[in-house]
Parts: structure tokens; sequence; C-alpha cells
């Protein structure tokens, strides 16, 4: 549709519907039923610095929420929303205000950078160069029209109307996960990827009996399993590189605070005191001298372990340190040193050191995590539902 000329306050713009919202391209309202285009003369859906100034110079208030959107045309990016026009000899547009589009990759561009925190761990992730990021980024400050980025040294952090943007994006983020699962539930054939992450000793117990088990019922469906290290795929999850995570949680550590999470507990498992086959059940306070291995420092095993010696009345001797519990199996195994095991570790083979209960008992929580988008897709439900069998028949485990 063309907008009717014939006076000086009737200036041609092309018209458009979509969504039911109708756009005047080139228009901008005064305020009191003055349509302005974009430069007082026929400009089309160029958005200049020219048509730019002519407009502040044109508006009695200067147009000071009026910016340009570099390099890039009225349509698609910012346009003018009409609430209604009243075709008359004037053909004036009123009530109108202005709007802009904001493009959504640019958006989860600026998520990314919430959970990664640098522009380089985000293009890393990406498979681009942290120049592109930083001009998309720049581009997506120029449509929302405030500072989204703030330099902190070498790097840069969010803005606090960055961070309230994120909020908003996470909830769209939220709703297209959903309308993604609506749709898998109205396909007959499961089918896609899943990406699960994992740890070691759930990998080989659980999810690996799992994926058999998938992969028989929904041969279609593609599954991929990573094992990861213990708080970084809660972060990756919510970054959306994974769709499922089984992650732990131990005695005296706190849950994890990340958002848009949803977890549930798959079993409780035993930690459980090991030492060399052949030998009669220790005492703990009576391994006091003898050398220990344990997980590195700052990993939630080594903190729960040190822990419990201390509470023994004594600092472990740590020679041996490593996250492959196979390792520790040998090393106990061989008699070179005492350590923890939790009970997972075994799945339906017999132990082959000696295991001791601690008193009191000690349990680590094995959990299953997803986003709440997309927490009831059917490739989720499948697999949370395979896990859940697995877990129920792996012998000598206990559920809540």
């Amino acid at each position: 549709m063309l907008a009717e000329t014939g006076s000086a306050r009737s200036l041609a713009a092309t018209c458009r519907r979509a969504h039911g919202i109708a756009y005047f391209h080139g228009y901008y309202s005064v305020g009191d039923d003055w349509p302005w285009s974009v430069n007082r003369r026929r400009k089309g859906t160029a958005n200049t610095p020219a048509a730019l100034r002519s407009i502040r110079a044109a508006r009695p208030d200067g147009a000071p929420g009026l910016r340009q959107s570099r390099g890039a045309s009225m349509r698609g990016s910012t346009c003018f929303r009409v609430r209604s026009v009243i075709s008359s000899d004037e053909s004036v547009v009123t009530g109108g205000d202005w709007c802009v589009m904001y493009d959504l990759h640019r958006l989860r561009l600026l998520r990314e950078l919430k959970h990664r925190g640098t522009l380089a761990a985000v293009a890393s992730a990406l498979s681009y160069s942290p120049s592109t990021i930083s001009s998309q980024l720049s581009q997506l400050e120029v449509e929302v029209g405030v500072p989204l980025l703030e330099p902190m040294g070498r790097r840069v952090r969010l803005t606090p109307a960055a961070e309230m943007l994120v909020g908003h994006i996470e909830v769209i983020l939220d709703r297209l996960e959903q309308a993604e699962a609506d749709i898998a539930r109205a396909k007959t054939v499961l089918e896609g990827d899943l990406r699960i992450a994992t740890f070691q000793t759930a990998a080989k117990t659980l999810v690996l009996p799992a994926v058999e088990l998938l992969q028989r019922e929904h041969p279609q469906l593609r599954v991929h399993v990573h094992q990861e290290n213990e708080r970084t795929p809660l972060r990756a999850l919510v970054a959306h590189e994974y769709d499922l995570v089984i992650a732990e949680e131990y005695p005296g550590e706190p849950p994890s605070a990340l958002t848009g999470l949803h977890t549930q507990l798959l079993l409780e498992d035993p930690l459980l005191l090991a030492t060399p086959p052949d030998g009669e059940p220790p005492q703990l306070a009576a391994l006091a001298h003898l050398p220990w291995v344990m997980e590195p420092e700052g990993n939630a095993a080594r903190r729960w372990a040190s822990a419990v010696c201390r509470q023994a009345g004594f600092e472990p001797h740590v020679r041996y340190q490593s996250t492959d519990l196979t390792f520790h199996v040998r090393l106990i195994e061989a008699g070179q040193a005492v350590g923890f095991l939790p009970k997972l570790a075994w799945g339906v083979h017999a132990p082959t050191v000696t295991l001791t209960e601690l008193t009191p008992p000690n349990t680590r929580r094995v959990l299953i995590a997803t986003r709440t988008g997309s927490h009831d897709h059917p490739a989720v439900v499948a697999a949370r539902v395979a896990l859940d069998r697995i877990s129920r028949s792996a012998r000598g485990l206990t559920r809540s």
C-alpha cells in the first residue's frame, strides 16, 4: 500500500503488514499527528546520516530517541509501527511509536558472552573470529540504543542494561526450545541429535548401557557422549552445548547456582574406603601414615575426601593425584596407596579391592540436569527414561 500524497503534510512511504502489525517505512511521529518522512522528501527506506540529521532538525523536540542503524536499511532493522492510519485528504499517520526489531543471532552472541566471559571464548565456541563477534555486538548496541559492553582491563563486561537484556533473551530461547519440543512431539519418529555430557564412572556404568538401549528403541536418534569435569558441563548445558548432563554432588557441596536448569535425582552412590585386597577392613584413623590417592586440588571429590580425613584426626599424605578412577583402583590393588571410591565405579562387576563403609555413611548424589525449555523434548525424555531404567538395574546401588 502507498500512503496518499497531496499536501505538505502527506509524505509518501511504503506500508506492509507482518503478523498483524502495519509498518510504515520512512515515517517518524512528532507526537502531534505530524508525520515526518526520513528526510521530508521521498527517501524510500534508506537510513543515512543525512536523513537522521534532517529528522532531528525538523522535529521540534530534536528526535532524542531516534538513532541511526549503521550500515542497514530501515526495512528489517528499524521501522515505524502504526497503530492507526487516517485516510483523508491529508493522509495523516496517528498514534504511532518507534520500534526496533533486534537481530536474534546478535542477541544469542550477547548471551554467549554472558555465559562464557570473554569474546575469545565466544569466538572459539562458535568458530568465529573475535573481531567478528565484537563487530556483531557493536551492531547490536546500535540497534538497542544503549551501551551493552564496557571495558574491564583487557576484557569487556556486560553493562546493567545488557544484563537485563540477557534475562529477556533467556526467556525467548526457552520459549523457542519449548516450540521445538512441541514440533518434535508431533513427529511419528524420534530422530536428530542428542548431546550428553557425563563423568567417568557414570559414563561406563549408566550412560553407555542407556545409549545402547536408545539405539535399539530409537535407531534414528544419534546420541553423542562427552566426558567432562565436574562443574564445566553444567555451564556448557546452559550455553546449549549439551542437551542433558549427568552431574554429581558430593556431601557438603552446595548445589549449582546456575539458573534455567531442571535437575532430578537419578541415584545415591555410596562413597567407600578402599584399601588393598585380602586385608581386614580397617578403621579410617589407622590409615593416617599410609600414602593416599585422591583427585586433584580444587575438585569437589578432593574437598570431600580431605574433610573426611580431617574429621578422623589426620591430614592425608596425598602421594598420587588423578581424575582417572581406574588409576586409583590400580594403585590400591597393587598396595601402593589407599583412597576412597564410589560404589558406582564397579557397576555390575565384583570389587577387586577391600571396600569399607564409612561411619557415618557418605553418599554422593548423581543427578540428571536439563534446560527447563528442553526438559520435555521427546529425545530428552527418552534419554531420561533409559537412564532411569539402567540405574534401577545397576547392582548394589540405593535410590531415595
